[in-house]
């Protein structure tokens, strides 16, 4: 090469850093341009899409003038305190990923602050258990502070800390993403609770998976996004039970390897937080499971570690039996708490009396490749219980029984994850016997729940595998792995397709889309490829994860939804003259849950354990006892004849409540979408003290 030629070369990364900054700045015209339209006359609206319009460039910038390899060394170096700046940022700014927006289309669509709507994205209407019961139940507390009861859901004394998530009590520590709502005011509080949910759960994935894959930092963070930004994890918000496992298990592990007193003080306060939190979910369905993968992972760090453990220092047993001691504390503290709320739940219809052991649910480990087209999906579909990681099963499972057999020296957290592997899968394909059922307590979760983590097992083994196959050499030959890879993924497509519960969901040309990315990533990821192949297939694996994931959840500034409305204002100033009041949504559930997120006492809000007490007063016999012992959402519909409670689905019920028994159960407001005659046989007043943009409120008084 001449020295012309080798000049020119050496200027071609400068000309394609213009190249790429004109580009970048004709998208960042045009993304503005369009921002500005969208916003209307909304400065402020304006001010924020285009704060994170210009973040997003400024990152991808960075990336064109700073070497991509120093840029992110530092990253990684100084990913704690950056983590922790953004963090801030983004509290400050209210951001949340709330879909509360939905609220607009239930309670006087079209009024309120322009934040009503998202900063970008949609709110998910399927992911009703967020929006219109968890985050409106967790806004009640700022109505209860310091209190141990919580009488805004029901109208009746529940638990704060099961309620809300938040009490001043040691069990506390078992809801670390709840803590802001102990001394923030609610629109930064709830920030917290989402910023902190997914920057914890990338930052605990990363020390998980770094104990994985032997601290191969790109792999490591591979791992993190598979989990975090899963289609599971953001359709259900599901990666606070995997959060708090990954951060106790990597807590384990550096404890084991600590040099010195203080890093281990740091991991003995990790392990109690994070292991206390774990254990505090109280969702066996999905606890039992991933107590069983972190169990074959916290053995194996400990076989591991053993050298280190004989070398132990007296402080250093000291150490860890005061973090198991006050782990166990806090579990203790937390469940003597939550006491009333277990036996209560163990004796309900549902969720309490569902046992079950096992059975034909194999087939929807193949839903994964239909799931990176659900944010673009314009259709209302249960994606939520489609939701999957994109585990490339059962490649994962194969290349990982393939090191078994090829590598001399067995690797240990192989065979533990492939033990658990296997039992799952036969609870989730012809069942387990009852007695095994109940020992092991796979009965107190389901099929369908247990298979996530035969899913999330795939990621174990799939980046413990590729970790091993570099270690060893043993990658497989290309003559091997292409037809392989060719047969793997046309079956895996053509399962999807015929199992998938929503027939013909994919075109045609989205499989084959599909399909060649599972071919690529088989190929470059067991196959003997050039390494730089072999990372362009990550680093594009992460990007997918990154781009589909970015679609699902909205980005949404504070709570106006909620509290920006004419009818929260008016609910508020009620309440505020009259707290103790009881309330009635007419005809409706998911609004009952937004007037007591603005501190009406409703009794039809979200009824998470049965309301005996005012079920003892409605339903004297037990006729409908059926019927309202469970977990329920809660409508109630005014009528003149005999009260009837129906079942519309297992957590969904209507009461048909006459009219004489209001002032029976103390109801002092109704609040309804439409007007309310009472008729004049019931003896009962009602004051008409609101009616504006399609609600009325209500007061009654009794002759």
């Amino acid at each position: 090469m001449s020295i012309k030629q080798n000049q020119y070369f050496l200027k071609m990364p400068i000309v394609f850093k213009l190249i790429l900054t004109i580009l970048l700045g004709v998208a960042f015209f045009v993304l503005t341009y369009r921002v500005h339209l969208s916003c209307a006359q909304s400065n402020l609206m304006f001010i924020y899409r285009e704060g994170l319009v210009c973040a997003f460039f400024a990152f991808l910038l960075l990336n064109v003038y700073i070497d991509y390899k120093k840029l992110y060394d530092f990253i990684f170096k100084y990913r704690y305190p950056i983590a922790l700046t953004v963090f801030i940022c983004l509290v400050a700014a209210k951001i949340n990923l709330s879909s509360i927006s939905l609220f607009d289309s239930y309670v006087q669509p079209g009024t309120g602050s322009e934040f009503v709507e998202p900063v970008f994205g949609q709110g998910r209407p399927i992911r009703s258990d967020e929006w219109a019961v968890s985050t409106p139940k967790s806004l009640t507390y700022q109505y209860c502070v310091g209190e141990k009861y919580n009488d805004i859901i029901m109208a009746s004394q529940t638990l704060n800390i099961k309620t809300t998530g938040v009490a001043v009590s040691l069990s506390m520590v078992t809801k670390p993403f709840n803590v802001g709502f102990l001394f923030l005011p609610p629109e930064y509080a709830v920030s917290f609770y989402w910023c902190s949910l997914f920057i914890t759960g990338i930052l605990a994935g990363i020390e998980f998976f770094l104990i994985i894959t032997k601290e191969n930092r790109l792999l490591s963070f591979m791992g993190s996004v598979m989990v975090i930004l899963s289609p599971f994890s953001m359709w259900w918000s599901g990666n606070s039970l995997a959060t708090y496992a990954m951060a106790a298990v990597a807590g384990i592990y550096r404890f084991l390897n600590a040099e010195g007193t203080k890093k281990r003080i740091l991991c003995a306060i990790v392990i109690t937080i994070f292991g206390s939190a774990f254990v505090g979910v109280l969702y066996p369905a999905w606890q039992v499971p991933a107590g069983y993968t972190f169990l074959g992972v916290i053995i194996w760090c400990f076989v591991l570690n053993w050298a280190n453990i004989k070398k132990f220092k007296v402080i250093d047993w000291i150490l860890f039996s005061s973090t198991v001691v006050l782990a166990l504390t806090v579990i203790a503290v937390f469940y003597l708490e939550n006491l009333e709320y277990t036996k209560t739940v163990l004796n309900t219809v549902y969720p309490g009396s569902r046992r079950e052991y096992g059975g034909f649910m194999l087939d929807r480990m193949f839903f994964y490749p239909a799931n990176l087209s659900f944010p673009f999906e314009t259709r209302n579909l249960a994606f939520s219980e489609v939701g999957m990681y994109f585990s490339l099963y059962p490649v994962p499972t194969l290349v990982a029984i393939y090191l078994l057999f090829k590598t001399k020296k067995k690797d240990l957290l192989t065979i533990l994850l492939l033990v658990v592997s296997t039992i799952f899968t036969v609870y989730c394909t012809v069942g387990v016997p009852i007695w095994f059922g109940d020992i092991s307590l796979l009965s107190y979760s389901t099929p369908v729940r247990a298979l996530t983590y035969v899913d999330f097992i795939q990621i174990l083994l799939l980046l413990r595998s590729m970790t091993l196959l570099k270690e060893n050499d043993s990658y497989i030959p290309k003559f091997v792995i292409i037809p392989l890879a060719l047969i793997l993924s046309a079956f895996i497509i053509y399962k999807c397709d015929k199992v998938f519960i929503y027939p013909d969901y994919m075109s045609l040309k989205y499989m084959l889309i599909v399909a060649i990315m599972i071919f690529v990533l088989i190929v470059c990821f067991v196959g003997r490829v050039n390494h730089k192949l072999r990372t362009c297939a990550i680093l594009l694996f992460i990007m997918v994860h990154c781009v589909t994931s970015v679609f699902v959840l909205p980005i949404q500034k504070g709570l106006d939804p909620i509290y920006s409305k004419p009818v929260a204002k008016a609910v508020s100033s009620i309440v505020e003259d009259d707290p103790d009041a009881k309330w009635i949504a007419v005809d409706q559930w998911v609004e009952a849950n937004f007037y007591a997120a603005c501190g009406a006492k409703v009794i039809n809000s979200n009824n998470y354990v049965p309301n005996y007490s005012m079920w003892e007063i409605l339903d004297p016999n037990g006729k409908y006892n059926e019927v309202y012992n469970r977990y329920a959402n809660f409508v109630i519909t005014m009528t003149e004849e005999e009260n009837e409670a129906i079942l519309n689905q297992p957590d969904l019920i209507t009461l048909k409540l006459n009219y004489g028994q209001l002032d029976d159960i103390d109801v002092k407001y109704l609040i309804a979408k439409h007007e309310i005659a009472i008729p004049d046989d019931y003896d009962i007043d009602s004051k008409q003290l609101y009616a504006e943009h399609g609600m009325y409120i209500y007061e009654l008084s009794y002759n």
